[in-house]
């Protein structure tokens, strides 16, 4: 018998932060996985961030350097 595990969809929030600055964070059940390290003046640079981020994650991956 096989076991299915469901694993929640992670949401990501861009927001703006006290010092209007755009930051990113992910959350899963509600609880923060991952976070910006800093704040960007654009919110482009920060979307920009998220997907530099992507595309480090995909090179992990395919070369099985995920451990």
């Amino acid at each position: 018998m096989k076991i299915l595990k469901i694993i929640p969809s992670p949401k990501l929030e861009i927001y703006q932060d006290s010092k209007n600055e755009w930051r990113w964070n992910i959350k899963v059940n509600g609880e923060i996985i991952g976070a910006s390290s800093e704040g960007y003046i654009n919110r482009q640079d920060c979307v920009d961030n998220i997907k530099n981020l992507k595309k480090r994650i995909e090179y992990l991956e395919r070369n099985d350097l995920i451990v």
